[in-house]
C-alpha cells in the first residue's frame, strides 16, 4: 500500500525528490516546489523532460496508463476517491464500496504476465486467512477491465515510516502522549525532507513493536510468510495500534515447507531481507525470515539507524553473513541491554539462531519489556470503565503506589547505569570525531597556510612567506553524520576579514565521513602558523 522509495530515500537531488512525492502519491506543484530550489534554474526543464520521457516509454513499452494522469476504471461496486500510492505489485486507491457502504484501499493490477496475475491472486488468499486486530482485513477480490482488484480495510492512520520521520519535530517525553503528538504532528504540517535523527522515546517504540510482533505471530499460526516486514508496510492507527499491510510477497508454510516455492531470486527489500532471503535460497525460507524483518525494524524504530547501512545490494548481502556490527544501545542509550541482547538474536545469520517464528519473537520481547521495567501504554482510544465501589475506583492505585516503592531502587539503579552508558558512548564519539578532524586538517595544511597567509582572494596565490604577526583563527564547528552543519569563528580572531572569511568556507565544506553518526556535535578548532610558517591546529 505504500511505494518503496522512501525505505532509503536520502537523496539531494531535487528532481529525485519531485519524483518520490509524486510516487506517493501526494499532489506536488511544480513552480512552488521549484522556487525552493534557486540554485537548480534548470529544475523546471528537467522535470518536464522526465514527463516526456515518462510518456514516451508507457507509448512504447504498451504499459498502463499514468495513475496519477488519468485513473482508471474503478471496478463494479466501488467508487474510486484519490491515490494512495503506488508499487511494485500495483496501484492503491482510497475507495468507497457501496455494499457494503464502507471505505476502503482498492488495490488494482494491469500488469499483463500471468506470473504477476498469480502472486496478485496469492496475496488475496494468503491475506484473507488472517483474522487479526493487527493485519488488515480483505474485503473483496477479483478481476476486471483485464487485470485483478484487491480490496482491504483502509487503515486510518499513517505508516510507520512517516511516524519515525517526524521524531526529531516531536517533543521527546514518554509514554502514549508522544505518539499522539505525533500523529498529530503528521497531519497537521508538512513532514521533513530529511531522515530524522532523534528516537522516539523506547518505551512507546517497545509496545508498537510487540503489537507487530502479535501480529506476525497470528501470520504465522496461519502458515503465512510475509518477506516484506519493513516500516512502510506497517500501519500505525489514530488510537495507537499497529496494522500489518502488504502481503504482496507472502508465501505459505507448513511442516513440510513453502507451499509456492518461488523462483531462486531475491524479491522483498533489501535494507530488512534476512541473508538466506538476499541470496534467493527458498529452501532456507521460512518464520525466521521474518523473525529476522521484524527484529531489523525494530532496529530502526529504537535507535532510527539500520542494523546494516550498506551502499548497495552487494554489500548488503556481504554484510548479512556477519551480524551488525553494534547493537541498539550503542546508537541509543536508553535502550535497556536486555532489549538489544533480544534484536541482535533476531538479526542473527544462521536461521537456526534466530527466534523461529512470531509467537517466539512476541514472547521475548514482552518479556525483554517487563524485565526492563516498561510498561505497555495505554492505547489512545482506551478509556477508564466508571465502577462505584471506592475500593475498585483507589484499590488499583494503592496497589501501584506501592509496586512504585518497591520497585524504586532497583529503578534508579538503572538509570544510574543507562546515564553511565550514554556518557561513556558520548565521549567515545567525542574523540573519535576530534581524532577524524585533526587527520583532515593535516591533509589540507596547504590549503590552510594559504589562507592564513592572507593570500589575496583574486588571482594567483603568492609565495607564502612567515607573518610578521601571529595569525590565529578558532571556530567551533558543528559536525553531523560526516558533514559541516555550521561553523562558528571566534570573535577574538588576529586574521583579516578576507582571511577569515576564506577558512570559514573552507571548513565549511570538509566532508569529514565517520564523524557524528548519531547526533550533531560540536568540535573547538584552532588554527595558526608558528615562526617558521608552518600550520599548527588544535
Amino acid at each position: 500500500m505504500t511505494d518503496d522509495f522512501s525505505e532509503s530515500s536520502q537523496t539531494l537531488d531535487p528532481l529525485a525528490r519531485f519524483e518520490e512525492e509524486r510516487l506517493a502519491g501526494r499532489p506536488v506543484d511544480k513552480h512552488r516546489f521549484c522556487a525552493q530550489f534557486p540554485d537548480h534554474p534548470s529544475l523546471a526543464a528537467r522535470i518536464d523532460a522526465l514527463e516526456r520521457l515518462r510518456h514516451d516509454l508507457r507509448r512504447l513499452t504498451g504499459g498502463p496508463p499514468d495513475p496519477l494522469a488519468s485513473p482508471p476504471n474503478a471496478p463494479p461496486g466501488f467508487v474510486l476517491k484519490s491515490l494512495l500510492g503506488q508499487g511494485g505489485m500495483g496501484v492503491v486507491y482510497l475507495a468507497e464500496q457501496l455494499q457494503p457502504k464502507r471505505l476502503c484501499a482498492l488495490k488494482l493490477s494491469h500488469h499483463p504476465s500471468p506470473e504477476h496475475q498469480t502472486r496478485f491472486s496469492r496475496e488475496a488468499e494468503l491475506a484473507a486467512r488472517l483474522n487479526h486486530p493487527g493485519c488488515a482485513t480483505v474485503y473483496a477480490f477479483g478481476h476486471h477491465d483485464g487485470g485483478a482488484f484487491l480490496a482491504t480495510e483502509y487503515v486510518h492512520g499513517f505508516s510507520l515510516r512517516t511516524l519515525l520521520q517526524v521524531a526529531d519535530v516531536v517533543d521527546n517525553h514518554d509514554g502514549i502522549s508522544w505518539l499522539a503528538d505525533a500523529l498529530r504532528c503528521i497531519g497537521e504540517r508538512d513532514l521533513p525532507n530529511h531522515r530524522a535523527t532523534t528516537p522516539a522515546p523506547v518505551a512507546t517504540m517497545l509496545d508498537l513493536g510487540i503489537q507487530l510482533a502479535e501480529a506476525l505471530a497470528a501470520a504465522h499460526d496461519q502458515g503465512v510468510i510475509h518477506r516484506d516486514i519493513k516500516p512502510s508496510n506497517v500501519m500505525v492507527t489514530l488510537d495507537g495500534r499497529i496494522k500489518l499491510i502488504d502481503f504482496g510477497l507472502a508465501l505459505t508454510y507448513d511442516h513440510r515447507g513453502l507451499g509456492h516455492p518461488p523462483q531462486d531470486t531475491f524479491v522483498g527489500t533489501w535494507d530488512y531481507a534476512a541473508p538466506e532471503q538476499l541470496a534467493g535460497n527458498t529452501d532456507a525460507i521460512g518464520p525466521w525470515t521474518d523473525t529476522y524483518a521484524c527484529g531489523a525494524t525494530l532496529f530502526e524504530m529504537l535507535t532510527l539507524w539500520r542494523p546494516f547501512e550498506a551502499s548497495g545490494f552487494a554489500s548488503r548481502v556481504d554484510a548479512a553473513q556477519r551480524p551488525p556490527v553494534h547493537p541498539p544501545h550503542f546508537f541509543n542509550p536508553a535502550v535497556p541491554h536486555g532489549i538489544s541482547t533480544v534484536v541482535m538474536k533476531a538479526l542473527e545469520p544462521q536461521p537456526e539462531q534466530r527466534f523461529q517464528d512470531g509467537r517466539a519473537w512476541a514472547d521475548a520481547l514482552t518479556t525483554a519489556t517487563q524485565t526492563a521495567g516498561f510498561a505497555a501504554p495505554t492505547p489512545l482510544a482506551s478509556k477508564p470503565e466508571p465502577t462505584p465501589s471506592r475500593w475498585r475506583r483507589h484499590g488499583p492505585l494503592m496497589l501501584s503506589l506501592v509496586a512504585v516503592i518497591l520497585g524504586f531502587a532497583s529503578f534508579w539503579s538503572e538509570r544510574q547505569q543507562r546515564q553511565a552508558d550514554a556518557q561513556s558512548v558520548a565521549e567515545q564519539l567525542q574523540r573519535g570525531t576530534e581524532a577524524i578532524v585533526a587527520a583532515t586538517l593535516d591533509a589540507a595544511a596547504t590549503r590552510l597556510t594559504h589562507c592564513l597567509a592572507a593570500s589575496p582572494p583574486l588571482g594567483p596565490p603568492r609565495s607564502i612567506q612567515a607573518p610578521s604577526i601571529p595569525r590565529r583563527y578558532s571556530a567551533r564547528l558543528q559536525l553531523h553524520r560526516g558533514f559541516v552543519l555550521t561553523v562558528h569563528p571566534s570573535s577574538g580572531n588576529s586574521v583579516t576579514a578576507t582571511t577569515s572569511r576564506c577558512l570559514t568556507e573552507f571548513l565549511s565544506a570538509l566532508s569529514l565521513p565517520g564523524t557524528a553518526p548519531v547526533g550533531p556535535l560540536v568540535v573547538p578548532v584552532e588554527l595558526h602558523l608558528d615562526a617558521t610558517g608552518t600550520l599548527m591546529h588544535t
